[in-house]
């Protein structure tokens, strides 16, 4: 199937840091992509230039076959933001503030743009702080509203980041379980560290570090191209011998590498050499010894930090 949203080389400088490089990736329509990376990865600034908040300094985003231009006012109407932070008038009630947001997008009359938000109100349970003014209401509160958003616009696209940051597990679950039923035919790109979420409700990831794509992929795909890698930890009685963390440090096959007093962690993906590496250690008083297969979080801290 045909990409919905295709991005072509972007580029993106922040003064003479170049934040986003040559980056390339396509969404067909109706899916959900996550994008995960670490802290100053660029995951905000690309879904600002998705969302049309800020321009590409290279690069051409299609959306639907069409150049998508940030000051396309019509694609813009289709586009649904919610950045990181609540972004409500302080001053105004919920209840304005949604009905604002309603007249940026739409033409509904005032009685039809009530009863949408009388029933969000009632589904996401904030009809109690409907007509207080947002800045007296708490931020947990603010953030599920903020989401709601969403529903109230139905757009063709939605475009998050960390969308139920600080949400308590009854609300996350109420919100993806509303995105699939009722926004199933919207393409949903967003950020988050919450890797239970991101294995849950994610179609596709797409680690992105240093401003670009490191890997792309359903979960399954991206756990089949990591599935010979294995997760390492010993513990000493007393610490790590300079010796050995010598022969950690100088090996081919140990991917962040971690020592900490009388403790090594550290990544492989060759079995036999880390066998090796392991009957080393054991020429010393162990104390302790773990090997697992990688989970996701192992992959983000790998993907966000250096090549494998």
């Amino acid at each position: 199937m045909a990409a919905y949203i295709f991005l072509k080389d972007i580029g993106k400088k922040n003064k003479n840091d170049i934040v986003i490089a040559d980056l390339s990736l396509g969404l067909e329509k109706g899916k959900k992509l996550a994008i995960v990376g670490s802290n100053n990865s660029g995951k905000s600034m690309l879904l600002r230039i998705l969302a049309g908040i800020i321009k590409a300094d290279f690069g051409t985003i299609f959306i639907d076959g069409k150049e998508f231009l940030s000051n396309s006012k019509e694609i813009k109407k289709t586009i649904c933001y919610i950045p990181e932070h609540n972004d409500f008038y302080s001053d105004l009630s919920i209840y304005d503030n949604l009905f604002i947001y309603i007249k940026m997008f739409s033409e509904l009359s005032s009685g039809e743009a009530r009863k949408i938000i009388l029933n969000w109100a009632d589904i996401f349970n904030f009809s109690d702080v409907l007509y207080l003014e947002s800045c007296k209401v708490r931020s947990s509160k603010l953030r599920i509203i903020s989401l709601a958003r969403a529903f109230i616009q139905q757009p063709d696209i939605l475009i998050m980041d960390q969308p139920t940051k600080n949400l308590d597990i009854e609300n996350q679950s109420l919100f993806w379980s509303k995105t699939k039923s009722v926004l199933k035919n919207t393409t949903v790109i967003y950020s988050s560290y919450d890797f239970s979420e991101i294995e849950k409700y994610s179609d596709r990831i797409s680690f992105l570090d240093r401003g670009k794509i490191r890997l792309n992929g359903s979960v399954e795909q991206i756990m089949n191209q990591t599935e010979s890698y294995s997760y390492y930890r010993i513990i000493f009685k007393d610490f790590v011998d300079k010796g050995f963390s010598r022969i950690l440090k100088e090996s081919s096959h140990c991917y962040h590498l971690s020592i900490n007093h009388n403790q090594i962690e550290f990544y492989s993906p060759n079995k036999i050499e880390s066998v090796g590496l392991i009957k080393k250690a054991f020429e010393w008083d162990v104390l302790d010894f773990q090997e697992r297969p990688f989970d996701f979080k192992d992959i983000f801290l790998t993907q966000t930090k250096s090549n494998l």
